[in-house]
């Protein structure tokens, strides 16, 4: 019990740090300069959070919808379609969300886009990852055909079926943009900040102490039993 409750504290400590490194890399890499992408891979450690642009087409036939995505209360999913920069490369864009159906069976329709060659602004962001507890069957993660949904992101398994090559970060679409859908992204953002995780670092902990201050009794009553 003690080594649980010491584990789940230094658990929400990563977390805490974690949140302050994406804070500062938010705050450090917002401000920048966007930069205009071009045929170098994008480094998902120091691009991520860097405001980007880039001059293409959307590839309307391949749009990809990101299965549950909560967005102020409601389920529906995050819409993502390839955008071309250069001949066979592309990066995925999140045009935001859009709530789900009643009837989950059934997706909702996507406008297509403008083909043309136009400039897109946005935010790089990290993919979707495969969550650690991913309870599906693997073979499961997408749909068959076009619009996809998806449950999480497999970029090389994406790459084989677009034919083109994918950057490894996506672009976060800024809310100005044209051909986009709800993007209040700080709404998407973790709500829980640093001091919070601090908090219930210092519960774990206290607890921790607290079975350990109960389980020193314990053992003190048990000799002092045997003793007499």
């Amino acid at each position: 019990m003690i080594t649980v409750l010491s584990s789940l504290g230094f658990w929400q400590l990563r977390r805490a740090d974690l949140k302050r490194s994406i804070e500062i890399a938010l705050k450090e890499r917002g401000s920048d300069v966007p930069m205009l992408i071009g045929n170098n891979t994008l480094n998902q450690e120091t691009d991520e959070y860097r405001k980007i642009i880039a001059e293409g087409y959307f590839d309307n036939q391949h749009t990809m919808l990101v299965d549950n995505q909560i967005y102020q209360g409601q389920v529906g999913y995050y819409i993502l379609t390839p955008f071309l920069y250069k001949e066979n490369k592309a990066i995925l864009v999140n045009r935001g969300w859009i709530v789900a159906n009643s009837d989950r069976q059934k997706l909702p329709p996507i406008e297509s886009v403008d083909s043309s060659i136009i400039t897109v602004h946005g935010t790089l962001y990290h993919p979707f990852k495969k969550p650690p507890f991913y309870l599906g069957k693997e073979e499961g993660w997408e749909s068959s055909g076009w619009p996809k949904l998806i449950q999480y992101m497999n970029l090389e398994k994406l790459e084989l079926e677009l034919g083109y090559s994918l950057q490894p970060l996506i672009i976060q679409l800024d809310p100005n943009q044209p051909n986009g859908f709800a993007r209040s992204w700080s709404s998407f953002l973790p709500e829980m900040g640093v001091q919070r995780h601090i908090a219930y670092a210092i519960q774990w902990f206290s607890m921790a102490f607290i079975a350990f201050g109960i389980f020193i009794a314990l053992i003190k009553r048990e000799i002092n039993n045997q003793n007499q």
